[in-house]
């Protein structure tokens, strides 16, 4: 029997899960110290990484295409000031550039992948 590549579930998107990998990473450094007791910032940057995949997997779950495109664009711009709060921790000196180096590579992915998903939604669309 032949493996079957299709997406059942927005858990199957690729894009989904590297978001959600970088959730991860950023709420562990979010815990820690010093940025466990900047709560304005902990409050922002745990609410715009996860909207990224929040907003992935409820696009996903949207009847159409054109929907599920302006969810992606929504994650986009979630994405956007996640990494605007991650140059904030790295300008404030809360963390080194080289720590944050890690979850920036996985956000620029992410980016990547949104936007070769949004393309593809759209060449969908045109005749």
């Amino acid at each position: 029997m032949a493996e079957s590549n299709a997406i059942e579930s927005f858990r199957d998107l690729v894009v989904w899960q590297v978001a959600m990998d970088a959730v991860d990473s950023i709420l562990a450094l979010v815990a820690s110290e010093p940025l466990s007791n900047k709560y304005w910032l902990f409050d922002q940057i745990s609410r715009s990484s996860t909207s990224i995949a929040a907003n992935i997997a409820e696009g996903h779950g949207r009847g159409s295409r054109r929907m599920y495109r302006k969810h992606l664009y929504i994650a986009r711009g979630s994405l956007n000031e996640t990494l605007t709060f991650m140059e904030i921790i790295r300008r404030q000196k809360y963390n080194t550039a080289e720590s944050l180096a890690p979850i920036r590579d996985l956000l620029h992915r992410t980016h990547k992948l949104l936007n070769g998903l949004i393309k593809s939604l759209q060449r969908k669309d045109t005749p």
